[in-house]
């Protein structure tokens, strides 16, 4: 009798497969889209993020955990609105950000707090305004036209060269998937015996004992691989 697969046990929601989100920091949103000002508090890393976090307390009681800006420093004051000058750290509107500059933090919708370019060292580049929409290179090298409403953050992402540190050993890679919770390490289904996976038990050669291609109605257990694929192989 076989056993269950791990993305059979990963749908039922255990703790092991669950993450702790009580224990991460809320750093979600850039607040209410209005004018204000406040100061950051406190910078702290989180162990779900390679950047670190800045608590900035404003004015109007709002207390935000926001990724913090590359230069800022505890004691600095934000400012965010129509008003607030083009400094780092500060939230802006992209039709007020000139030409070139770079930002973060960047919303898709005006309101939304803010979901595009949060990682440690990355930025967007504001490249101009065209058709009443704001052209914008982001990290990936993708272009893609925001509505001018959308707020951001000035500079770059603090934590530069955080993945350009080496590993060297495993029981540091063991560390930094246990603080976010994955599991690890993985064993390939191929690697896997006959019993524990549908595409284990292969002889002689790594590959899939059983074809990779399944049925969208497959049961439970067989449903691995390419569910229910228009089409598989190169394209030409």
């Amino acid at each position: 009798m076989g056993k269950r697969l791990n993305q059979q046990r990963r749908g039922k929601g255990s703790l092991t497969w669950k993450s702790p989100s009580h224990k991460y920091l809320e750093a979600i949103s850039m607040g209410k889209s209005e004018s204000k000002g406040g100061v950051v508090m406190d910078l702290r890393r989180d162990s779900i993020r390679n950047a670190p976090l800045a608590l900035i307390e404003f004015t109007n009681g709002e207390t935000l955990w926001i990724p913090a800006a590359t230069g800022l420093v505890i004691g600095q004051k934000v400012f965010a609105g129509k008003e607030a000058p083009l400094k780092i750290g500060n939230f802006v509107t992209l039709d007020r950000v000139p030409e070139g500059k770079k930002v973060f933090c960047i919303e898709r919708r005006p309101g939304d707090g803010g979901k595009l370019i949060r990682a440690a060292g990355n930025f967007a580049t504001v490249m101009a305004q065209e058709g009443g929409k704001i052209k914008v290179k982001l990290n990936s090298g993708a272009i893609t036209f925001m509505n001018p409403k959308c707020r951001a953050i000035l500079g770059t992402v603090a934590g530069t060269g955080v993945k350009d540190v080496p590993i060297l050993k495993a029981g540091k890679q063991h560390h930094i998937n246990k603080s976010k919770h994955k599991y690890w390490p993985r064993v390939s289904a191929v690697g896997m015996n006959a019993y524990e996976h549908p595409f284990g038990g292969g002889r002689k050669a790594r590959h899939a004992s059983a074809k990779q291609t399944v049925s969208r109605h497959a049961p439970p257990g067989r449903k691995a691989g390419y569910i229910a694929a228009r089409r598989t192989g190169r394209q030409r």
